[in-house]
């Protein structure tokens, strides 16, 4: 008959067997995630960092192939097919005159010669983007009764100086839409 200390060695003997068998159970587990782990920390090959093209980052939508069949036409228009193109406006916002000032073959001042109009050309372009500072001011002062009023900045106005909802949106479109910025 064992006594009540040789089953309590006992039972911590196998205790100890089951714990070492999971330990190394867990060990091999570590050793196959800690591969893992390291075959996804390789950095992917893209265009910074390697010989592949632009075309073939990860971040470039996929092209989709044309469902147009094969014909025997020429690229692009067909005779007949009514054109497209950007039209003058009557009223541009700027003009600005060129005219020769002397002439390339002798020299002579053409300052005080009749010009005639024989051409004209038109830009068009957006303004440039100017930003627009608002200040809040918050003011306290105090009451009759000797309490002292403050006021409160608005709501989302919590930093000294921080960017606007316009900046933040566009910021985020020129970067998930148009791929600007790299993170």
């Amino acid at each position: 008959m064992q006594t009540p200390e040789q089953i309590i060695i006992g039972e911590l003997q196998r205790l100890i067997l089951m714990q070492a068998q999971e330990i190394k159970l867990l060990k091999a587990r570590i050793t196959e995630l800690e591969r893992i782990v390291e075959q996804n920390n390789r950095p992917r090959k893209d265009s910074n960092n390697s010989s592949v093209p632009p075309a073939k980052d990860e971040n470039r939508p996929p092209r989709t192939s044309s469902l147009r069949e094969k014909s025997d036409r020429k690229v692009g228009g067909q005779p007949g097919h009514e054109g497209k193109t950007l039209e003058m406006t009557e009223h541009p916002d700027e003009i600005v005159e060129h005219r020769a000032c002397f002439c390339p073959e002798c020299g002579n001042n053409l300052t005080n010669q009749p010009f005639e109009l024989f051409g004209k050309r038109q830009v068009i372009d957006i303004p440039t983007i100017k930003q627009i500072v608002t200040e809040h001011r918050v003011y306290r002062c105090t009451c009759t009764c000797g309490k002292m009023v403050e006021s409160d900045f608005p709501v989302g106005v919590d930093c000294t100086v921080r960017y606007g909802n316009n900046i933040e949106a566009l910021i985020g479109y020129l970067s998930i839409r148009q791929y600007l910025f790299r993170p």
